[in-house]
């Protein structure tokens, strides 16, 4: 594998107002406890899929634990969205998702790994489906 595949650009990033409340309009959730990922289709915009990570504050207290599940989500996304998506191949529409968590304990890498590769499969299976 190339080391160009597991990079993750600004653009995969999340971050304009209009976008989360196009995520929060869309309705469409995958619970994989404990992570509730929202989803949105939006026209294609550069890249196939977009992420944004949230850990409430009401959920961990501890701003270094807040941190280090948002660093662990961004690190299993960066080394398995190849897996999901060509990057550089055309695409009709960019995903947007927003991982949001809902654990009262910090997670180990593992648990994080398990269940965001799981989300992963998920959407893959309903892309695919829609599309045939």
């Amino acid at each position: 594998m190339s080391p160009a595949l597991y990079h993750f650009p600004k653009s995969f990033r999340l971050h304009l107002k209009s976008d989360f409340e196009g995520l929060f309009r869309s309705r469409k959730t995958i619970r994989a406890f404990p992570f509730v990922t929202h989803v949105a289709s939006v026209p294609f915009n550069e890249v196939p899929v977009r992420i944004a990570v949230s850990v409430p504050k009401k959920r961990l207290k501890r701003a270094v634990d807040r941190n280090k599940v948002k660093r662990f989500v961004r690190e299993v996304f960066r080394l398995n969205v190849h897996r999901f998506w060509k990057v550089e191949s055309n695409h009709s529409e960019t995903l947007h998702l927003l991982f949001v968590y809902q654990g009262e304990k910090p997670p180990d890498y593992d648990t994080v790994s398990d269940k965001i590769i799981l989300t992963l499969q998920r959407l893959k299976g309903e892309n695919e489906s829609d599309c045939s």
